[in-house]
């Protein structure tokens, strides 16, 4: 069996406020380009992990077995202590850190579930689609991302959403249906 294939082609990191639009379009296209290939991989990860396919069917449904995946496979592991000054130089002192992060496998199957969790709620509601966000702050958390658009000028960012999940679950604080209750959530916005 193959294993899984960790994101290693990006054309920069996820430090989207510091990119010219130029650059953050290059993202653009390399979404568009990769997003059938990284559900798939999601696809063979959790075969890997769990001996069954993820019947990616864009059901809700579906949304429960991923669910159950990324509980028992996201992972963090600690900082060096190099990594750890290099975090204490970007934050203010008053604010805590922690002295650890999520694996870069683990942050490869958010990115991969933020896509298909994706593709749920566009394929279950079919006047939303994907977009790059810009706006005229750079500092907006949602800037250069690929988002699902909704009434009223809000906006859904499923990467974004499966990394915080992602910091929930190592400290044991997600739901144990946090995929369907955050489509519960925003789709009562649509």
């Amino acid at each position: 069996m193959n294993e899984y294939k960790i994101i290693d082609n990006l054309p920069f990191g996820f430090d989207f406020h510091n990119r010219s639009r130029k650059e953050l379009i290059k993202y653009s296209e390399w979404f568009y380009q990769n997003k059938e290939q990284r559900m798939f991989e999601l696809n063979r990860a959790v075969q890997q992990f769990t001996g069954k396919m993820l019947q990616q069917d864009y059901s809700i449904h579906s949304l429960a077995k991923l669910n159950s995946f990324l509980l028992n496979n996201i992972k963090s592991e600690n900082l060096s202590k190099q990594e750890l000054e290099e975090k204490r130089k970007t934050v203010p002192t008053y604010i805590t850190i922690q002295d650890w992060d999520l694996t870069v496998e683990s942050r490869s199957l958010l990115v991969d579930a933020g896509i298909y969790w994706g593709e749920v709620i566009i394929h279950n509601n079919n006047t939303l689609h994907w977009e790059q966000f810009f706006s005229r702050n750079k500092n907006d958390n949602d800037y250069g991302h690929m988002v699902i658009m909704l009434k009223n000028s809000q906006r859904i960012n499923p990467i974004w959403l499966m990394y915080i999940q992602g910091l929930k679950i190592i400290k044991g604080t997600a739901s144990q249906t946090f995929l369907n209750d955050l489509y519960s959530i925003w789709t009562s916005y649509i």
